[in-house]
């Protein structure tokens, strides 16, 4: 049983070194690794080659192409029967591909594995965290609580498509978290490419669950998704939207943009990506994404930016102004307004974090902290492979 990584990637060899590095040291042999080189400078070509190691196979573009088509890229060039998307800041953990195989010999080959992941920051890289964290998605609803793998039946999937489509997260959209057998890649390609719109995880990771005949849920962690410096995580967290965007360059010439024009309000851009990923689910699957709800959380985040003293926050509630309908207005503009024309300054981040809270749209989940202090990726690597009971 093979098994594809892919690795897209742009001038981050430093942390694309730690990425593959967690490849290279698994106890398991049958695995390639692709990465995809979207124009960096650095010389990416350089440390391939110097690993003398054919599994690990380099592709480039030469001149930049939004994430989505580099993601498409790096999965034409694959060739495993199971396979994995990584960001270069990522890293599987110790045992991975034996547990996999472990798990789909087991439970009859199941299209799509589903993990438990670990969420790790850098030192220094978040706000309120210097030390950076490694922190557990466990305790998330589709886990269950449960300790053992589990499949998760059609009906419960689809549910979690249909809260998607809602505007409501109840599963984890970020690709680190599937394992994909190629006869779901195959099935997802009759729609067209695999990874579609801005953010190519929302859509892949849905229609796979709407569609995967069986699923595995594995509540155990499997891999580490980074927030370094140069990674999207970073721009997010770090309420740096703009960048982020432009990180991605994926918005400029998205079809969607001009289909949904009567949708589209101000607000943020993480929401109008979720929206133009939504509609493609919808449009794909002969579903319906909910607009109105779309729109809800929009008019919330220009409202809770203009409670925190967003400086452009006149020009913004007036642009919302003209793009309303009367009954939003009725319903929500002119509410807020008032609101943020009459709270006084103590309460003002209150209740901007109540405006966007309120709305439920990912709703709160505990996520279990390992203690200590680690400085890159390859020391969560170490730290779990001398554990007694490695993952």
């Amino acid at each position: 049983m093979k098994f594809s990584v892919l690795l897209p990637t742009r001038n981050r060899l430093d942390l694309l070194r730690l990425a593959v590095e967690t490849v290279r040291r698994q106890d398991y042999d049958d695995w390639e690794v692709v990465v995809s080189d979207n124009a960096s400078d650095d010389d990416i070509r350089g440390f391939v080659d110097a690993l003398a190691d054919e599994r690990i196979r380099y592709i480039r573009s030469d001149s930049l192409i939004p994430v989505t088509d580099n993601w498409n890229r790096a999965l034409a060039h694959c060739t495993g029967d199971y396979i994995i998307m990584l960001g270069d800041d990522d890293g599987i953990l110790p045992g991975y591909f034996s547990s996999a195989r472990r798990l789909i010999e087991t439970h009859e080959a199941p299209e799509v594995l589903y993990t438990c992941a670990l969420l790790y920051a850098y030192p220094g890289v978040l706000m309120g965290s210097p030390d950076g964290f490694l922190i557990s998605y466990e305790k998330r609803s589709i886990f269950k609580d449960s300790k053992q793998a589990f499949l998760l039946s059609k009906t419960e999937a689809r549910e979690y498509v249909d809260d998607s489509l809602d505007f409501r997260v109840n599963f984890d959209y970020n690709m680190q978290f599937f394992l994909v057998s190629r006869k779901a890649v195959d099935r997802l390609q009759a729609f067209g490419t695999f990874y579609q719109s801005p953010y190519p995880d929302y859509y892949a990771a849905n229609v796979l669950l709407y569609l995967a005949d069986s699923i595995l849920i594995v509540p155990a962690p499997m891999v580490t998704i980074g927030i370094s410096p140069k990674s999207f995580g970073y721009y997010y967290f770090n309420d740096k939207e703009s960048a982020g965007t432009a990180f991605l360059n994926n918005m400029q010439s998205d079809p969607l943009l001009a289909h949904l024009d009567q949708v589209v309000l101000p607000g943020t851009d993480m929401n109008n990506c979720w929206l133009m990923a939504m509609e493609t689910v919808a449009l794909r699957l002969g579903l319906k994404a909910n607009h109105a709800r779309y729109r809800e959380l929009q008019m919330r985040a220009v409202f809770a930016n203009a409670l925190r003293n967003d400086r452009h926050k006149a020009s913004r509630i007036a642009a919302l102004h003209k793009k309303t309908t009367w009954q939003e207005r009725r319903q929500f503009v002119w509410p807020w307004m008032l609101a943020n024309t009459f709270t006084n300054d103590e309460k003002r981040k209150k209740k901007a974090d109540e405006l966007i809270t309120q709305a439920k749209s990912h709703p709160p989940a505990e996520m279990p902290p390992t203690p200590g202090r680690f400085e890159n990726m390859m020391e969560v690597y170490d730290f779990f492979a001398r554990r007694s009971d490695p993952m």
